[in-house]
Formats: C-alpha cells, structure tokens, sequence
C-alpha cells in the first residue's frame, strides 16, 4: 500500500484546522455572492454577530466583520454549528455544504461533483498546512519560480484545489505546492495537423536550437530518420508527462498509430510548475522561455487546456500588446512595463473533435504549446520578481510576507502601499484608457518587480487568455487585424472595466487589505484612498482623455457583481459544452473606491467666534450604521425621528436613504468629534413643496444632534452655522428651508438666532411643524456682522 507515511501526517488536528479555515472561506465568499444570506443578530463595535437559519433543525451562528465591496470578513474559529438548539464548533464544510444544498437550490449532480472538488481542496490545504508547520519558508530568500510553490490558491474561489482528473500520486508528483521539478516529454507531430507560429523575429528552428540545444535536436531527428520520416515535415513539441499518459496517448491513438504523432522521449532541462499548474519555469536554465502546456484537468472554473485559437493567434497579439508600449513613453519610458511576450506557439488539431459541431471545449485544447518569454531575462541587476499573489502570503506564525517586505524596505506601511499603487495602476488604467485594452490583472497575472524590497516597476503576463478590448469604436483600435478582432473578445464599457474592477480589486486587493489592516491598523479607507489617490494622480496627468474616464467610469457607484463560486454551484455547474464557463453576474456590488471618494469630499468650516472647527462629511452606511442607529435610540430624538425601530427596519431606512436620488446625508463633528446627522433634499422634489411657495434652488434641510449633552448654545450655533454655510455653498442653494416639529423649544430658537425666520405653521402627515426659511443674503449679512465684532476675521473661515 502507497503513501502510508504521506497520510500518516495528516492527524484529526491538521484536518480539522483545514476544514475550519475552508468553512470560514465558504461563508464570507457565499455571504459576497449573495448565496446565503444570514441575519445579523447584534453588534458590539465593528463585529456583527450572525446566525444562518436553514431549516427547524439546524443552524450556524458565527462572528464577522463588514467590510467594504460588501465584503465579510468572519473571525476565526467563530462558526458554530446548532441542531436542535445545541452548538458546536464548525469544523466541516462539506456538511454545511450538504445543509445550504436545498436552501440555495443546488442540484444534486452538482453537489455531488462539488463535494469531490472540496476533498481534494482539503487534502491539498493540509499539505500546505504541514508543508508550513514543518519548515519555515522564507519568501524573502526565493526567487519567482519558488515562491509560486508556497502559494495556496484562488483567493476566492473556495474550491480552488479541485484539480478534477488528479489522482493522489499526480498531486503529490505535479501540484505547484509540491514544488516536483519535472522533466518535459518531446513528440514529434505531422505538420499536417500542426502548425507553428512565431512574431516576425522568431523562428522555429531559432526556437528549438535555444529551447533543445544541438545534441537533442540530432538525437530527435535520428528518431524519426530510423522512422524513415523527414524532418521537415514535423514539429517538435513539448507535453507534460500526466497530458501524455492521461489524454493523448488514449485520444490521440489513431495519430500514433499512423505516425502523424512519435514519442521523442525526455528533454533534460528541469521545470518547476507555476500556480496554473500548466505554466513551467525553467530551472536549468532560468533565462529560457516559460512554457504553458495542456493539462486537461478541471480545475477552478475550467479544464486546463490551451484554446486553439488564441494559441494559434498568441504571438500576434504579443506584437500588439509590445508594439502599443514600444511606441508609448510613458508605458516604456516613465513605467518601464514588463511584457513577458508569448512569442511562440504550436497547435496540434484532433481531427475528429475539430469536426464536431459544438464539441466539448475540453477535446479542442488538449495538444498545444505556448513560448512565453522568461521574467528573468527583462530584469535589472537589484530587481526581484514576485507575483502579486504572493502578497496575501501568511506563513505558520502568522507573519504576512508583505509584513517583511515593508520590515526590508526601510519604508512605512503606508509608504510602500502609496508605491505600490502608483506602480500597478497607471500602466493597466493607460492601456484602458488611451487604448481600449485590458488584460486580466489578477495575482497570478500581475508581477510586481522589487528593489530594496520596494515596489518598483509592474509586469503583466499572460496575453492569450486575458487581452480584451474595447467594442466602442476608438480610434486606437482602428489598426487590428481581422484575425485579432475575430480572437480578442470585445467588451462594453462597464465589461472592460470589469478586468480591473473584479480581477484586482475583488479578486486580489480586498484580502490584502484585510491583511493590512489586521496585522498592520492600516484602516481599509485609508488603503483604498490610496489606491483612488493613484488613479486620480493619473487622471491628473492626462486630462486630454476626460472623455475615456467618463467612458470607461471604474470611479461609479456600483458595479455588476461577478460570481465565480456560485458560476459552478447554481449556474454553470459541470456542464462540458463548447463554451468556456465564465463569471456569473448577480446583482450589484457597492464600488468602495466610490464610498472613499465620497467621503474625501468633507468639508471643514472654522468658526472663529466659538473656536470650533467643523467637518462635514457624506454617510459611510459601512462605518455610521452603528452610530447614527444608536443615535436614534436617544430620547431627545426617539419622539421627533421617530426611528428608534429595530436594527433591521433601521438598516432598511438609511439604506433607502442614501440611495434616494434628491436627498444627501452627512455627518457633522465639531472638532472632530461626530456630533450630528444632517440630511439635504431637493424641496422640488418633497412633499414640502405643497405647503409654500417653491423658489428655484430651494433647499430642504433636516439635523439631528446624536447626544443630548451636546443640546447647548455653544455646540448647537457654530454647528447649524457650519452646516448652514456647507448648503448654501455646496448646493448653491438661495434659500435654506426646514420643518422642525412645533415642540422642539431648543432647535427652533438656535434656527431664529442664525437668522432663520417662521413662515408658518404646517401639518405635516407625521408631525405638526413650523416651517422657517432663511434667504442666503440674510445669511451672510449676519456673518458680516459677526465679522466686525472678530476684529475683521472671518467668522465662519471655510
């Protein structure tokens, strides 16, 4: 029996450890994907404790942490699980995926699929766990190709070791964790089903003479001379042992047999595989081409082959991608951008597949190679290369690598992070914006090259798969080729933005910000300020192409939610047709970058006769829902709001609220400390509008003072005066109006003593109110008076 000492080291301790970090991964991704939805029971801080109800048997309660992007973020070893009103510590994920399965709608056939994807997820997680138990890896003495090894999968997808066509020995021979040096299988293909393909410098036999050397190429032909073949009419092509055995030699039999396919045997460079399992670095000899080959396994979302078109067109789209930077100076001169070209490619066709109508896609990408050219041949003396991915690297004690990155830079947290982000950013936002292209920026894509552990430069690989293009007519793209246009998948505005959108920010940056931010108190507002401060850095220096930020607008509100989980759970499933499964799309997601730029536009009002500085800043529904709710429980304000409702129906309001088009709401804080709730409506657009005589750019005003000790003169005037001045200024508003309730004898006379005069008595539906208007001019009239008794100082300095 095989492997007895492997699986010995996989105690109760090690699986149970594996299951409860895959649980909690389970739960945050489904609550992001709306898969479940679990009720928020209270709050105590910025921890909301959660239960899942599924059915009068069974349920999970847990602890988690909001955070932006509408993302959880659930506190370790929190999930219990409940039957019958008795609780546990969770520590299956395979149970709470058979307990969800009715209550999401998942089919059982899907299920069933899922479940093996999941085991073979864990076994893998308990390798990794042992793996860092059982030596200390230091990320900062590796070089690229190792540090890919100590990776541990999609940060997002939960079943992202699934590797569906793997048995035990595969993994442990050909996982990237395994970190297996390999050895290339070489076959020899009739030209007559292959086809090789190059950019203009790069020839086949150039290619061969640098990837096999001499001695193996007159090995190999003296192969096919005792074949009586000639070499001429064949293409040498590398394969991965696990592809030979698994699929070609059963699939591409009839080829073997009539010789249009001859096995060459064993090349002798040694490779290390990459994250994609399928892309192998050489170690032998570092500066020689990366290869990506098929491995026809399910893994993530699809199998592991290499699409015939795009491998065929691979090193046209190379010379366009290289070609835009070439001529750019900014992409070449100021970013000094990485392209790692796939410079070469072979496709071989299986003749019969390639005549089936709509056949599975997995059967047209089984036999192929990609050339790509090596990240260590760009690379300058003090340079490093690592992935992005390896940034959310956490080793056994809990210690991030990006946490010894910033030790080893002599630079702070937020330093290195503003480096960061102005070197990832304006080489993927210029080739958006100046070109109408994008490419898949995720961590395995996204290299980021060091020096003195700073981030320095950006390069970006990965051209076949993940080049898109604008389907707006653009100038830029005038020049495509008809082959390129008929590859390159063209996308609308928002679907191009959506690469960067959902590929960086969702899929990699919101985990390294909760990294940041834990182990760091670098808050999650101030880590994507930085990365809006980048982004508008560049708007700033291209102000000629307003109208592609307007287009391409990654700054909106909202986005369209992308799913990968529930893409295989609810939607795609294991379906095998001609069509590569991608990205559901549910619902929107709360654009983050939009919520801090939102709050970026406070507004500070000094008043000097009080002393008081006051700030005024648009609601965070994240950072306030606890503050303003508790704030509505006061009894000075419970009888006039009137929302001292449960968490919930509070939830619903404010939520209402701020996505009400004509009203705004804010926090007001007087010397920084929040004081204040403060709504601004359009009146043309309110019911108020029926009880007076609207005025063109009337504006509607409501404020409610959160504590009660804070109800006196010198808090309440310089505040109403600081938001009075923020409406007539920010709105350009002439009149001011509000409808405090006629038995507030503490707002209404603060109102009359900032100039603020009773209209009338009104009934409202909900209240009896006086409703009191102020004109602007009265307003400042007021101010200049106060401006003489200041000796001539503003009294309220904006």
């Amino acid at each position: 029996m095989n492997y007895i000492d492997e699986l010995k080291q996989i105690t109760p301790h090690i699986w149970k450890q594996a299951g409860t970090q895959l649980l909690e991964k389970m739960f945050a991704e489904f609550m992001y994907e709306n898969i479940i939805d679990p009720e928020i029971m209270q709050k105590d801080g910025d921890i909301g404790q959660y239960k899942l109800l599924l059915d009068e048997r069974i349920e999970y309660r847990f602890e988690a942490k909001q955070r932006m992007f509408d993302s959880y973020q659930i506190l370790e070893g929190s999930i219990e699980r409940g039957v019958h009103g008795v609780f546990l510590k969770a520590t299956q994920p395979i149970q709470f995926l058979l307990d969800i399965q009715k209550l999401i709608g998942m089919r059982s056939t899907t299920t069933g699929h899922l479940i093996k994807e999941y085991q073979h997820t864990l076994l893998a997680d308990c390798h990794i766990l042992l793996k860092k138990k059982n030596k200390e890896a230091n990320l900062l003495d590796m070089d690229y190709a190792e540090i890919e090894g100590e990776m541990e999968g999609h940060p997002w997808i939960t079943y992202n070791k699934g590797r569906i066509g793997f048995g035990y020995d595969d993994y442990l021979a050909y996982a990237p964790e395994s970190k297996q040096e390999v050895k290339l299988t070489w076959l020899a293909v009739d030209r007559s089903i292959a086809s090789f393909q190059g950019t203009s410098s790069l020839s086949y036999e150039t290619l061969m003479l640098n990837e096999l050397g001499q001695d193996l190429i007159n090995h190999f032909t003296a192969i096919l001379t005792e074949e009586h073949i000639l070499l001429e009419d064949y293409l040498f092509i590398p394969v991965h042992e696990w592809q030979w055995n698994n699929i070609l030699i059963p699939l591409f039999a009839e080829d073997l047999a009539l010789r249009k396919i001859i096995p060459l045997g064993e090349g002798t460079d040694l490779y290390l595989p990459q994250q994609s399992i399928r892309t192998f670095v050489n170690k032998s000899s570092k500066h020689k081409h990366h290869v990506k080959l098929p491995i026809s396994i399910l893994n993530t979302l699809v199998y592991r082959g290499l699409p015939g078109e795009r491998t065929v067109i691979a090193p046209e789209i190379t010379e366009y991608i290289q070609g835009i930077c070439e001529q750019d100076r900014f992409l070449k001169e100021e970013c000094r951008l990485i392209l790692p070209g796939e410079v070469a490619s072979i496709h071989v066709r299986h003749d019969y597949y390639e005549k089936l109508e709509n056949a599975p896609y997995q059967y047209i990408e089984m036999l192929g190679s990609i050339w790509r050219e090596s990240i260590y041949s760009y690379l300058d003396e003090g340079e490093k290369a690592i992935s992005l991915a390896s940034l959310l690297y956490v080793d056994d004690q809990g210690r991030p690598f990006i946490g010894q990155l910033v030790e080893g830079s002599g630079i702070s947290v937020q330093e290195w992070c503003e480096k960061f982000f102005n070197v990832i950013m304006p080489p993927l936002l210029h080739y958006l914006y100046q070109y109408g292209t994008v490419f898949s920026p995720h961590g395995q894509n996204t290299i980021l090259v060091l020096k003195n552990n700073q981030p320095h430069r950006l390069a970006i690989k990965d051209f076949v798969d993940d080049v898109n293009i604008s389907d707006q007519p653009l100038p830029e793209l005038e020049g495509l080729s008809d082959e390129l246009k008929k590859v390159l998948r063209s996308e609308p505005p928002e679907g191009l933005c959506q690469f960067i959108f959902t590929g960086l920010f969702i899929c990699h940056l919101r985990y390294l910000s909760n990294i940041l931010e834990d182990h760091y108190q670098h808050e999650e507002n101030k880590f994507w300020g930085q990365l809006l401060q980048a982004i508008i850095n560049y708007q700033t220096r291209f102000p000629e192409l307003q109208d592609r930020f307007d287009l391409f607008n990654i700054l909106k509100p909202e986005m369209t939610k992308l799913c990968l989980n529930r893409n295989r759970m609810l939607d795609y499933g294991y379906e095998d047709d001609g069509e590569r499964p991608h990205a559901s799309e549910y619902g929107k997601v709360k654009n983050a970058l939009y919520e801090v730029h939102r709050l970026r536009q406070s507004v500070t009002y000094v008043d000097i006769q009080y002393k008081k500085v006051v700030t005024v800043r648009p609601v965070s529904y994240e950072k306030d829902l606890e503050m303003i709710y508790e704030w509505m429980q006061e009894e000075h304000l419970a009888p006039f709001w009137k929302l001292n409702v449960p968490l919930n129906e509070f939830q619903s309001y404010l939520k209402k609220t701020l996505e009400t088009e004509y009203k705004d709401i804010y926090i007001a804080s007087l010397d920084e400390e929040p004081i204040c709730y403060f709504m601004t409506y359009k009146v043309s657009e309110d019911q108020i509008r029926n009880y007076y005589h609207v005025e063109e750019k009337d504006l509607g005003g409501h404020f409610a003072i959160g504590k009660r000790e804070n109800l006196k003169k010198e808090v309440m005037i310089p505040l109403v005066r600081g938001l009075l001045s923020f409406g007539f200024n920010r709105y350009d508003a002439k009149r001011i109006i509000v409808e405090p309730d006629i038995r507030n004898r503490i707002v209404i006379p603060t109102l009359q003593q900032c100039g603020f005069e009773v209209h009338s008595h009104i009934q409202l539906p909900h209240k009896k109110a006086a409703l009191m208007i102020l004109r602007k001019e009265q307003f400042e009239k007021q101010m200049s008076e106060l401006k003489k008794i200041t000796n001539g100082i503003d009294a309220y300095a904006y």
